[in-house]
């Protein structure tokens, strides 16, 4: 007999990872609609979603108003306005019976909120719109050309002043607290950045002001830099600015004292091989990097997308939307990211657009306001939202483990056995446990386990046909979990086989 090794993973607080062969005890190579970040040793299934676009037309972005609502920004017959989203299950109405309409259709990268007041680019302008009553919103609040804009605005915790960023400058909006704003307030250009880039994202960082700056051209050569400003418009100079490297930084945001920005490398045109979607901190310097890559044979397929129009912090994660075209399943979704208990960022996709993960682009939009989560997927007006509390809601969670090979890819190994470890089944989950080894793509189910109450389930074959589970070299399980199924760890066997040559 030859050694026989036993290899168990009960933790997930490692998150996703691109090296699967080198990969921790703890973390794996997908994590698709699971809470992996509330306790380190449980997968938690998350809820499913039901489509929610009933009186609303158009929307493409979304925020969670001060009064605790949802918002959102749509077009209508040409049209930009504002939806409500007054109860959970109620349906969407305009803001004011209409009146918020603004007589152009809308940019949907700007969708913010200030003393009481909406404000959203259209052609031309800056709109001012009222939240509570619009008897006094003004469409076109302040005359405003523009060529490109990527990102929302923001209003800096140290000052209390939105900032609002297009082209290569950023403008400001400073009225008092209780007032109402006026164009008087507004400063159309407090801080102009060089013409050949473009920005991106905007984000808070003590004192300053971080600043993600892209080329303007599109191409990663330049390379992307972030710029720390202290809101001074009476100086010339910047405080510090920071080479992000050769790649286009679409999201930046603060976790924790951290600055983390979201990159990829540019077009697929650019892209022959191989794209990735690059996630970096920095505090001082750089603290960690991931990288998720995209290949293929043909640069049609190696594809990496980042939706720029999700970038928020909400119970302590950092939420954005990517599509890693990556073998499956594909990594495409709303990401978080978020400390474990030992201050390393966890990297997993927690959210799908659809229940089925049939969406065919990835979130472009979304909002959260407890466990409820708001998203536009596919396009404007496409909207899901989770569904009720009853135990059968949820859908088909998805984890694919790291690459096992026993420390030794080059020799063979025979899987003796394989346990799939849960809370207890309740009446409505279900697992399916597949394999995959060595060159092949197609995944084969091992066993389907639906035992109520059952908290672990072994298998020593593969059981819809009696067959012998594989031999191997490398090895990689997928396991998928319904109906409530919560994941706290597998084991298998596996013995060497002396098949060298020597």
């Amino acid at each position: 007999m030859g050694k026989i090794i036993t290899t168990i993973q009960n933790r997930f607080d490692g998150g996703m990872v691109n090296s699967l062969l080198g990969a921790r005890e703890n973390e794996c190579a997908t994590m698709l609609h699971f809470d992996a970040t509330t306790d380190p040793h449980i997968l938690r299934p998350l809820k499913s979603t039901t489509s929610n676009i009933t009186g609303q037309v158009g929307v493409g972005q979304l925020l969670v108003g001060a009064d605790g609502l949802f918002y959102g920004l749509g077009t209508i017959s040409s049209n930009g306005t504002i939806y409500k989203k007054a109860t959970y299950a109620g349906d969407w109405a305009e803001l004011g019976s209409g009146t918020s309409r603004s007589g152009a259709g809308v940019e949907y990268s700007l969708f913010v909120e200030y003393r009481n007041y909406f404000f959203y680019w259209k052609a031309g302008f800056l709109g001012k719109y009222d939240r509570v009553g619009v008897a006094s919103s003004d469409p076109t609040f302040v005359t405003l050309s523009w060529s490109t804009v990527r990102t929302n605005g923001i209003i800096h915790p140290k000052d209390d002043i939105l900032y609002i960023p297009y082209d290569n400058k950023i403008g400001k909006l400073n009225t008092a607290a209780g007032a109402t704003p006026v164009t008087g307030d507004w400063t159309a250009a407090a801080l102009t950045l060089p013409v050949n880039l473009v920005i991106t994202a905007i984000a808070p960082y003590g004192n300053y002001l971080a600043i993600a700056c892209a080329p303007l051209n599109g191409s990663p050569t330049q390379g992307s830099i972030i710029y720390l400003w202290d809101r001074d418009s009476s100086l010339a100079t910047l405080s510090e600015n920071i080479n992000w490297g050769n790649n286009i930084i679409r999201v930046l945001n603060n976790l924790n004292g951290v600055l983390i920005g979201i990159s990829d490398m540019g077009t697929t045109s650019e892209s022959l091989y191989e794209s990735k979607l690059q996630i970096k901190g920095w505090n001082g310097g750089f603290v960690f990097e991931k990288e998720f890559i995209s290949k293929s044979e043909t640069s049609a397929s190696a594809s990496v997308t980042i939706y720029p129009r999700v970038n928020f912090i909400y119970d302590n994660k950092m939420y954005f939307s990517a599509d890693v075209q990556s073998a499956e399943p594909r990594k495409r979704g709303l990401w978080t990211i978020k400390q474990n208990r030992f201050g390393a960022h966890i990297v997993s996709v927690e959210r799908v657009g659809t229940t089925s993960n049939s969406d065919t682009v990835a979130v472009l939009a979304a909002a959260i306001i407890g466990d409820r989560m708001l998203t536009v997927y596919t396009s404007a007006g496409t909207i899901d939202i989770t569904t009720s509390t009853a135990s059968a809601a949820y859908g088909t969670s998805t984890c694919v483990t790291r690459i096992f090979n026993d420390g030794d890819s080059s020799s063979i190994k025979k899987l003796i056995g394989i346990t799939l470890m849960s809370t207890p089944l309740i009446s409505t989950a279900g697992i399916d446990v597949y394999y995959r080894k060595d060159e092949e793509t197609a995944w084969t189910l091992i066993f389907s386990h639906t035992v109520d109450n059952s908290i672990s389930y072994s298998a020593i074959n593969i059981e819809s046909s009696g067959a012998t589970l594989p031999q191997f070299k490398e090895i990689q399980f997928q396991i998928k979990a319904s109906g409530g199924a919560e994941i706290t760890g597998w084991k298998f066997k596996s013995e060497f086989i002396d098949k060298d040559i020597y």
